[in-house]
């Protein structure tokens, strides 16, 4: 128990640039003797979100869990959409989200009241030795529309392993899955609509070989997992996206009180501002 407390919502600060690794190099996710490597690059506390979507591993569902952290109090957290907290988590506290959570199509959507840190726990496969960790990005219209590309997508070294690639992209974007070449491998059907959030579905291809490439009409975030034997691995191939701002200038004598302003329909959140404040309410694609 104090292993698992001892660093979890640690908040570090420096006052010049760092680079944080953080996660667990020799432990497992739960309490079982399988052991291995969950790490990965974390980000500052400027380019946390609050929404949040994980597609399930290989593993039991012991193994396939979300952690939540938070950086602010009285953080309340939603699953699937649901209107009911699973919890509410302060400033340095955690939140376990259990893989029983996993919906039907093998996804799950988080969100917080207040930005917070996402990780995922996942398995290679049903071995509880082949755990792995994924830093979870937030949903971003911003995020890249392509993965290109994941070289040896079933090979670490000179090991050949089995697994899959999962794929978050938005429900109107095409995903194509090519090789090195160009060619296509594998066309995705039609994935997974993501409960509580049905503007974005889910993929998990399995059977990949070779170099691989993700290429999708809409932002897309990619991971792969698999194991062999005892060994497991995990790994996110996708950044945090960045909000798109735009600024609205109006010149000349224009009557405003007429004027209705439209930004595209893609976008997951809207917030209209003006000098420099938020406009209570205007939470739409139109103002």
């Amino acid at each position: 128990a104090a292993n698992a407390d001892a660093f979890l919502g640690a908040l570090i600060e420096s006052d010049k640039d760092i680079v944080l690794n953080n996660g667990v190099w020799h432990g497992n996710f739960n309490g079982n003797s399988g052991q291995d490597i969950g790490i990965d690059q974390s980000v500052p506390v400027e380019k946390l979100g609050t929404k949040f979507i994980a597609v399930r591993g290989g593993g039991v569902v012991s193994m396939e869990r979300l952690v939540v952290i938070a950086h602010y109090d009285n953080t309340v957290v939603f699953v699937n959409g649901s209107a009911v907290p699973i919890g509410v988590i302060n400033a340095g506290g955690y939140l376990e989200i259990g893989g029983g959570n996993y919906s039907a199509g093998q996804n799950m959507f988080v969100q917080t009241s207040q930005p917070a840190y996402c990780y995922q726990m996942l398995a290679g496969s049903t071995s509880t030795a082949t755990g792995g960790m994924n830093f979870i990005p937030p949903l971003s219209c911003g995020m890249p529309k392509e993965v290109d590309l994941i070289p040896f997508v079933n090979k670490i070294g000179n090991t050949t392993l089995t697994g899959g690639v999962t794929i978050t992209t938005t429900a109107i974007s095409t995903v194509t899955v090519t090789d090195a070449n160009g060619t296509t491998v594998y066309p995705p059907a039609s994935g997974n609509t993501v409960t509580g959030a049905s503007d974005w579905k889910t993929y998990k291809l399995q059977g990949l070989v070779g170099n691989t490439s993700v290429i999708s009409t809409g932002p897309v975030t990619v991971s792969i997992f698999g194991a062999n034997s005892a060994a497991g691995f995990a790994g996110y191939f996708s950044g945090f996206g960045a909000d798109i701002e735009m600024d609205l200038t109006v010149t000349g004598d224009t009557c405003l009180n007429s004027t209705v302003l439209s930004a595209s329909s893609i976008f997951e959140d809207y917030e209209w501002w003006v000098d420099g404040m938020p406009i209570a309410g205007a939470d739409s694609n139109q103002h």
